[in-house]
């Protein structure tokens, strides 16, 4: 048995000498790399078919609902938990399916978990900084901290009611703990999955675990600004790289960032947040701060100081951005921005 053994692995590597040699095995090797390609796009669990299985977001995914009684003995109140989906994949690595949770009531939806959030950390916008423009809103109160699992659902007049917006109150007061309990541990196994042989599954984001407020009232809009005077741009590999889009928003939160978008030519070349910070109340105005700001090309604005170029940001109607704000804490010089970070 032993030299039988023997003789097939000296053949096998006359075969494979001889492969080699006549270059079929780096033909061989060729063809079966491509063959693993073409398994990895048709496979059904492959990035590929996930991505395109989850492109389009589908909010008429039903995750988890409820049910209150009405005056009525027939009818009942619903709250429903749908979701969106992303999915995020880079060619054939393992990608990540993101599900949004959105809240309904009464087949309508509230609140998208996913439209609330601020960028750069994708907070929840929460609450109004400013005083005066929470004061129009009527505010039902869960958490009252500062979490990123955080939720403010927003119920827009114009599309909800008064009385609308008490009986889903009331409904979800009723069933928050079910309702809460499902935001955190709701898990789906994807549909290319069988239970038995593969136990992965996706959870909620992260960022929307916890109902922390119910607010009747249309979600608050941020404050759009641009300046009068920007950075035109930097020299990258020899090549001039023009700003466009330069924008300043400020969120009903406080939370701000100034935004640019580089071209070259007419193409988009790349997105970068060059400046943010805060804005606090402090009785009776508020008070802008920076927290960071670096520019690429400081030859741009070598003419002005930090404090002008703030001043020189409006709004579409030509309102200044210290009408509404005040100057806080503002570096002293501009910085230049570091490439890799």
């Amino acid at each position: 048995m032993k030299n039988v053994k023997n003789i097939y692995d000296q053949l096998y590597k006359k075969i494979g000498l001889r492969l080699s040699e006549t270059k079929l095995w780096d033909m061989g090797v060729f063809f079966a790399l491509w063959a693993w390609v073409i398994y990895g796009y048709l496979s059904p669990k492959s990035p590929y078919n996930l991505s395109k299985y989850y492109k389009k977001k589908r909010p008429d995914v039903l995750t988890f609902q409820v049910f209150c009684p009405t005056k009525d003995p027939q009818k009942f109140h619903r709250i429903s938990i749908m979701e969106e989906h992303s999915f995020q994949s880079i060619f054939l690595a393992p990608g990540n399916l993101i599900r949004f949770p959105i809240f309904c009531f009464n087949d309508k939806v509230v609140s998208r978990s996913l439209a609330g959030r601020i960028i750069p950390e994708l907070l929840d916008m929460g609450l109004p900084i400013n005083p005066s423009e929470r004061a129009q809103l009527e505010i039902k109160t869960f958490y009252d901290d500062v979490s990123r699992s955080n939720w403010t659902i927003y119920v827009d007049p114009s599309e909800f009611s008064r009385v609308e917006y008490q009986q889903m109150l009331c409904c979800y007061e009723a069933h928050r703990e079910e309702i809460d309990s499902q935001l955190k541990t709701s898990k789906v196994i994807p549909w290319w999955s069988p239970k038995s042989k593969y136990p992965k599954s996706f959870e909620f984001d992260y960022r929307a675990k916890r109902i922390a407020r119910i607010v009747y009232g249309a979600m608050p809009q941020p404050q759009v600004f641009s300046p009068q005077k920007i950075s035109t741009g930097c020299v990258v590999d020899g090549n001039w790289m023009p700003i466009s889009n330069e924008t300043l928003t400020v969120y009903p939160n406080g939370q701000w960032q100034i935004h640019i978008r580089r071209k070259f030519g007419k193409n988009p070349w790349d997105n970068y947040t060059i400046g943010q910070g805060k804005v606090t109340f402090v009785d009776p105005v508020l008070v802008f701060d920076v927290e960071s700001l670096h520019f690429y090309d400081l030859d741009s604005i070598k003419d002005i100081t930090v404090r002008e170029y703030f001043a020189s940001f409006a709004d579409n109607e030509g309102k200044k951005l210290t009408d509404f704000y005040q100057l806080g804490k503002i570096p002293s010089k501009f910085k230049p921005h570091v490439y890799g970070r």
